[in-house]
């Protein structure tokens, strides 16, 4: 199952959307309006969990929603 999240840079307030297949390839998350980068430890966790979620998606008899909650960066 693909995942989608959607990003707000609160740099320039661009908003783009990543889905967990092409979130796997980047090593790095930037804004693509300002350049504005997350910090590289910041980036490590949230991609780990948004793999891990997509994983557990798919392999449960489940559906699974992410909550939208404002996160800390």
């Amino acid at each position: 199952m693909d995942i989608r999240i959607n990003v707000s840079c609160r740099k320039c307030g661009c908003g783009f959307a990543l889905t967990s297949g092409r979130f796997s390839d980047r090593g790095a998350l930037s804004c693509p309006n300002c350049g504005a980068a997350l910090a590289a430890d910041t980036y490590a966790v949230l991609r780990t969990a948004l793999l891990a979620f997509r994983d557990l998606s798919s392999s449960e008899d489940f559906s699974f929603k992410l909550v939208e909650e404002e996160m800390p960066f």
